[in-house]
């Protein structure tokens, strides 16, 4: 039989099973060569946490129950014609429904790296088995991937030994991280800092890989920095910085930072970050289908691309257009030159070092090499 959420109970024994023997002090036997995949792969999950939460999907299907394929991952006939396991036409999972449902909360309630949509991306979703021949590009882990199903879809080495050393490794990794966090929270900005010496630091965070995340942790920073000090912020509350990952369509947010009014919780200023892209007519077009339905007095919409301070006529007749229909004043900027002017507002503006490492800590998302790179960037300023 197919291997599918109904089988929760089962999966969820398969997965203690395997935690309790991630917590002894045991070595695990691999061969070789699926030793150096494995190794190469947790080297890359966090910036290939789909397929990091996929792969785990695929071991734990095959655990549970070892007639399941590991890398038949629909049910057959699915979509463009998905094969049958050529040991049998029902030894399949429902990996999706499996992944989101079961694997991705497990992963994250144990603080282990991963994400939600394992299987709502072109690139994992093909019905195709994940045979050596898969034609699409899975993040930067292909070759890790697809070796090590192949071994164990071929009797060479069991799913149970190479999940367990999978999670042995991200052990060390919550170690590491835990390690920098205690750092990083120990540091404390001693004395005045040269305005431009804490915004260089942070321009050489954002150039960090995967770091679309920062730049908003960055502004957020420097409002809690600034609000105090801003006579126009008097009554106003900085709202909770929200996930990421949600979309504004379904949180109903008009930005990632967001300025309440103190006495009706109504959104009086908003601000919309963007990394190296320029702002253009499509995206100030969406902004405006947010004020529109609003009481937004002002829309910020910030972006790390040089081309922050370049507003071309159609983004101008937007702009113009919001402020006539509704009152509304969206600016265009930058994200590096808003913090610096922010900044020089500030009675203490060496704090946005302090608030910035408090975010980055308290954010799950953030990778530990992000948490690194900014341990040492601090250390040297």
């Amino acid at each position: 039989m197919p291997l599918t959420v109904k089988d929760k109970k089962q999966i969820e024994e398969s997965l203690q099973k395997i935690l309790d023997k991630v917590q002894t002090e045991e070595s695990v036997d691999l061969p070789e060569g699926v030793k150096r995949a494995v190794q190469s792969f947790s080297e890359k999950v966090d910036t290939a946490t789909t397929a990091f939460t996929n792969i785990v999907t695929c071991l734990i299907a095959n655990i549970t129950d070892q007639d399941i394929d590991p890398r038949y991952h629909r049910k057959p006939g699915e979509g463009e014609g998905m094969p049958s396991p050529p040991s049998g036409k029902e030894n399949w999972f429902s990996g999706r429904s499996i992944s989101e449902r079961i694997i991705y909360p497990w992963l994250n309630a144990n603080n282990y790296r991963t994400a939600k949509s394992g299987w709502q991306t072109r690139t994992f979703e093909r019905p195709r088995p994940y045979s050596l021949s898969y034609p699409e590009n899975i993040d930067y882990v292909k070759g890790e991937f697809l070796l090590i199903l192949d071994e164990i879809a071929n009797g060479k080495v069991l799913a149970e030994d190479v999940l367990i050393y999978f999670l042995k490794l991200e052990e060390k990794e919550k170690e590491k991280r835990d390690q920098t966090i205690i750092n990083i929270a120990k540091f404390r900005s001693e004395g005045d800092k040269l305005i431009q010496d804490v915004i260089n630091a942070f321009e050489e965070h954002f150039t960090l890989k995967d770091s679309a995340r920062l730049p908003v942790l960055a502004m957020y920073a420097t409002y809690q920095t600034v609000v105090s000090d801003i006579k126009k912020y008097d009554g106003f509350n900085l709202a909770d910085l929200s996930s990421h990952e949600a979309a504004d369509s379904r949180t109903g947010s008009l930005g990632d930072i967001e300025i309440l009014d103190e006495g009706e919780d109504i959104i009086i200023e908003a601000i919309e970050i963007k990394h190296q892209i320029p702002i253009d007519e499509v995206i100030a077009l969406k902004a405006k289908e947010k004020i529109e339905k609003s009481n937004v007095s002002r829309y910020y919409i910030l972006t790390t691309h040089h081309s922050c301070n370049d507003v071309d006529a159609e983004v101008e007749r937007v702009i113009k257009t919001i402020y006539k229909e509704h009152g509304c004043q969206l600016i265009i900027n930058g994200v590096v030159p808003t913090m610096k002017y922010y900044l020089r507002l500030a009675s203490k503006p060496e704090e946005i070092i302090e608030h910035y490492s408090k975010l980055l800590v308290a954010d799950r998302r953030i990778k530990t090499h992000h948490l690194e790179e900014w341990d040492k960037i601090i250390r040297n300023l």
